[in-house]
């Protein structure tokens, strides 16, 4: 791959953190390279314009934040890379401890890059003209009860084919990326990063309504609406989306493939 001489390095907003970050930065600037810094919690309009000019990003945190910037950036095709700064740091390619020379080899253009699925999700509620909300989701879109711990009734449709309904606590629509997180927590199935998929898991399905998993291709229309109207439903990605019970609504969700992913 090409080299590259333009970074923005995003952090976590903890001084360490930022410490870890300007770190990086001398050592872009000991290459020749120019960085910008700033720190996640920047406005998104001001790291949307650097990431803009750069030929790639490098992200100082976790997993969470790794996401959150690509989910951020989703329009660009700028890659991202994380230097692990969190718990986990399944996406992060730097290690927290001896990232010098990784790093070195990705301004030398020995680097490949990945691209991910990401879903494009909407609320739909036809009784207030059509969608109320779109978005992104890097690992997976969720709808679930709310406040009030009891199940929901859910219909699901693909590619508007009715696959029946369920009762249970929701519904995880997952990314392969994401097959790790929520989805495997709710025995949903474990996929590897590079498919073309999107996975569709219940969460605690009623046995009397039993609904299995499914392994849906990228492309699929995913319809999930609430059957009753007394149910509070909770739609969320990565932030939390209320519906009022009264609305019948309905969420929408197709995958696709972004490029701007983690190297």
């Amino acid at each position: 791959m090409n080299s590259l001489r333009r970074f923005l390095i995003l952090h976590k907003p903890q001084d360490d953190a930022r410490a870890a970050a300007d770190a990086v930065g001398l050592r872009l600037a000991g290459h020749g390279c120019c960085a910008a810094v700033l720190p996640s919690t920047a406005p998104e309009a001001d790291i949307h314009a650097s990431a803009a000019n750069a030929d790639a990003i490098i992200m100082v945190g976790g997993d969470g934040s790794i996401i959150g910037a690509a989910r951020k950036l989703t329009d660009l095709a700028t890659p991202i890379v994380g230097l692990n700064f969190g718990f986990v740091g399944f996406l992060a390619e730097l290690p927290a401890e001896g990232w010098e020379a990784q790093l070195d080899d990705i301004v030398a253009g020995k680097w490949i890059e990945e691209n991910h699925i990401a879903l494009k999700w909407r609320i739909m509620q036809e009784d207030r003209g059509g969608c109320e909300a779109e978005g992104f989701a890097i690992n997976d879109v969720i709808v679930s009860h709310g406040l009030v711990a009891r199940a929901v009734s859910l219909r699901i449709t693909v590619d508007g084919i009715d696959f029946d309904g369920f009762r249970g606590d929701g519904v995880i629509i997952s990314t392969p990326l994401g097959s790790t997180a929520y989805n495997a927590s709710a025995g949903g199935p474990l996929t590897l990063p590079s498919m073309d998929a999107q996975l569709l898991t219940p969460i605690c399905p009623s046995f009397v309504r039993a609904f299995p998993h499914f392994v849906l291709p990228v492309h699929s229309v995913i319809r999930i609406t609430v059957e009753r109207p007394t149910d509070d439903v909770v739609i969320s990605s990565t932030a939390r989306k209320t519906i009022p019970s009264a609305s019948d609504p309905s969420l929408r969700s197709r995958g696709r493939r972004e490029s701007s992913t983690c190297l």
